[in-house]
């Protein structure tokens, strides 16, 4: 029999994105609604959109995704169109999305530019791998303005459950009054 010649694999033309398939098995990827799942995989398109606006030339991992890449704009500083995902009249399910992507920890803001009405920046993060374990945990300096002020929110509302549960175990009369002060001091000292 003869020997058939096989033919080497065409090489890959184009764009692509690389995501592992580990990623996309992972509880964390699983866990993302459909739309924050695309959202990540255009993320992960600007480290290898050839217009792409690099922060930090040095690392390429770093990048934005200003109103302009997010909705159908075009964006003045590179001149290319947006991709349309959001509706500018929403801006808010963005924000909620690209939020959830810190919280799984696929990215994490290393610069929280709302205060100085400026861009956030963005890097790619690994802390996917961890999620559903003891090491996960998302830190406050990777986390962008809007979640650290639902994160106080959500401590001040804790706090406030357990005064109301203080007094409903103590009672609101004079003679625990010292006690409810230095149980309330406790509380907010942790």
């Amino acid at each position: 029999m003869a020997k058939v010649k096989r033919k080497p694999f065409d090489k890959i033309t184009g764009r692509f994105i690389p995501i592992m398939c580990e990623m996309l098995e992972s509880a964390a990827y699983k866990a993302l609604t459909p739309r924050q799942q695309i959202l990540y995989i255009y993320c992960r398109n600007e480290e290898f959109h050839p217009k792409r606006f690099k922060p930090d030339k040095s690392d390429p991992k770093q990048f934005y995704f200003n109103e302009a890449i997010w909705s159908d704009k075009i964006d003045p500083e590179t001149k290319r169109q947006g991709y349309g995902l959001y509706s500018l009249n929403h801006p808010a399910h963005f924000y909620r999305d690209m939020d959830a992507l810190i919280m799984y920890g696929f990215i994490k803001c290393i610069y929280p530019g709302a205060t100085q009405k400026q861009r956030n920046i963005y890097k790619y993060s690994d802390k996917w791998k961890q999620y559903g374990t003891r090491e996960f945990e998302i830190l406050p300096s990777e986390m962008t303005k809007s979640l650290l002020n639902k994160r106080e929110k959500q401590q001040e509302a804790k706090k406030a459950a357990d005064l109301s549960a203080l007094e409903e175990i103590f009672g609101t009369g004079d003679e625990t009054a010292e006690r409810k002060d230095r149980l309330r001091k406790q509380l907010e000292n942790l």
